[in-house]
């Protein structure tokens, strides 16, 4: 079977088949195996389209409708020295910190597991992410972290460039980017940008300081175009386009210069002392290990938080479980590991400045997209393939297989494709056939770009839908928005990756660990 030979009719009649049924949509909690099944009994002779999504039914019935509470529901009573709202790094950080120093906590989750994008899929012994994939700093509360975890955290392999369907392994080195089929204006750019990044007085820092410099401001207020433009480098511009777009949610166009350099500095490689980290299928790995240290009494999964306020003795706040039971939790402090969108809405004391200021920060409608193939398409070495080729529809594809302990037996071969969608997109993460069509669209595209007829060894295509998961780092936004928005409110604090409006695991970890602190100083005085 080839993708390039089919028609996207033909392709939505292989995927019915017989039964009429042209994907199976499963909860998080449903297990690979018990996908692969559910698939097989559908179409069993041809390519599988799985599609799988954050819970959201919930969230969207009593937190975005404000639908009423069910009437005479059962309700349960908790109490802790501090409750935590989300179990992504942040929350999971400031959970291990607390309970370090001695301190009760509770965990509420509306997912089936904890981990936030830190989520991942296992085919035929290969693990791959869903969301996050890996780390760049090593070192000070992020080492602490992952010891505790007991993990061990394997150096991530370098990237490559697909460019006129020619692979080019370290862009940034003088001798590929004097092979690159490019003017020599457009390869003195690169350099120029590249040097630039490598002049540490250069890069502005995470988290963000209250107040920022002049310079750093200047870059918070101009967008990664504008800044790159000085390079003259169309090629810079077209590569850092797909970064932004992968990593920070929206293209050059519509991000900041600060996140960018910040962010990039990161991804120029090892020969420029640019290590990552990662874990075999990501970030999970180090996720469940440190939700085993914390202990699994300490999480309450599928419980939505719907409110949360400040009361005389600290905090009181209200869940509602899956099953809809009632839930309301105690506690001297509140943790607030969510997206700030979800927490201006359940957070009642929030002032009409602060609550503008979350609802500023938006989040594109994310979509990742797993083939798994029984063929090789790219070299093992690679962990990130950047698609200069591909134009918008795909920015890069993980090679999970690069990222394992142990090679396979080279007969499996799972690739991740990866690309926000546009934020008028967003109605697709809710409708099956929009996601089974758009996961059509862009596997054809990527036949007809690498031209190799590989595809049609590919098994199965699944999709991962993501609705908050990247805070897109706007132009502006580091300097008035993300300060308001992070704002604590009396004992409610507030501790994700956007707090900084932009997402990272670094700085999820951050927060984390700093809410942690200044609340058990609190709880000691």
């Amino acid at each position: 079977m080839s993708f390039e030979q089919n028609s996207r009719r033909d392709f939505l009649k292989i995927l019915i088949g017989a039964t009429g049924a042209s994907f199976v949509t499963l909860p998080l909690g449903c297990s690979q195996k018990e996908a692969s099944k559910a698939m097989q009994r559908l179409s069993p002779s041809s390519i599988s389209t799985l599609l799988k999504r954050q819970s959201f039914e919930s969230a969207h019935r009593y937190i975005r409708n404000t639908q009423s509470l069910p009437q005479h529901s059962k309700e349960i009573t908790h109490t802790c020295d501090v409750l935590i709202i989300g179990s992504g790094p942040s929350g999971l950080a400031a959970a291990y910190s607390l309970q370090k120093n001695g301190y009760s906590v509770l965990i509420v989750e509306n997912e089936s597991q904890s981990g936030g994008t830190g989520i991942k899929g296992s085919w035929n012994g290969i693990s791959y992410p869903y969301g996050s994939v890996y780390f760049v700093t090593n070192e000070g509360q992020i080492k602490e972290f992952i010891e505790a975890a007991n993990v061990q955290p394997i150096i991530a392999p370098e990237d490559a460039v697909l460019f006129n369907n020619v692979l080019y392994p370290d862009i940034w080195s003088d001798a590929t980017i004097s092979t690159l089929p490019i003017n020599q204006q457009d390869k003195d750019g690169m350099k120029q940008f590249r040097d630039y990044l490598l002049i540490d007085s250069h890069i502005p820092s995470y988290p963000l300081e209250d107040k920022l410099s002049p310079e750093f401001l200047a870059l918070d207020k101009q967008s990664g175009r504008d800044f790159l433009r000085q390079f003259h480098s169309p090629f810079t511009e077209t590569l850092l386009n797909l970064y932004s777009k992968s990593s920070m949610g929206a293209g050059i166009d519509d991000t900041n210069a600060y996140c960018l350099l910040n962010f990039y500095r990161s991804e120029l490689g090892k020969n420029f002392d640019a290590l990552r980290f990662t874990f075999p299928g990501g970030m999970n790995e180090l996720y469940a290990g440190i939700t085993q240290t914390i202990g699994s009494d300490t999480f309450l999964y599928n419980h939505l938080a719907i409110e949360s306020k400040n009361v005389q003795y600290g905090t009181e706040t209200i869940c509602i479980t899956h099953d809809d039971h009632i839930v309301r939790i105690q506690s001297a402090y509140t943790i607030m590991a969510i997206n700030k969108l979800t927490a201006s809405r359940i957070c009642k004391d929030l002032t009409t400045q602060q609550i503008s200021a979350m609802q500023t920060i938006q989040y594109p409608p994310y979509i990742t997209i797993h083939l798994h193939s029984d063929k090789q398409l790219f070299p093992d070495q690679y962990m990130d393939i950047w698609t200069v080729d591909t134009g918008d529809f795909c920015t890069d594809i993980i090679c999970s297989n690069a990222m394992q302990r142990k090679p396979n037996a080279n007969t499996s071969f799972v690739y991740s494709l990866y690309g926000a969608l546009p934020l008028n997109k967003r109605s697709m993460l809710l409708d099956d056939v929009l996601m089974a069509e758009h996961a059509y669209d862009i596997v054809s595209k990527l036949a007809k770009t690498l031209k190799n007829g590989m595809m049609e060894h590919v098994h199965e295509i699944e999709c991962f839908a993501w609705g908050h998961s990247v805070a897109i780092p706007s132009i502006g936004s580091h300097s008035g928005i993300a300060q308001l928005s992070r704002k604590n409110l009396g004992n409610i604090f507030f501790a994700a990756s956007d707090n900084d409006n932009t997402s990272s695991f670094e700085n999820a970890v951050y927060y984390g660990f700093n809410a942690a602190e200044i609340i058990g100083n609190k709880l000691r005085s």
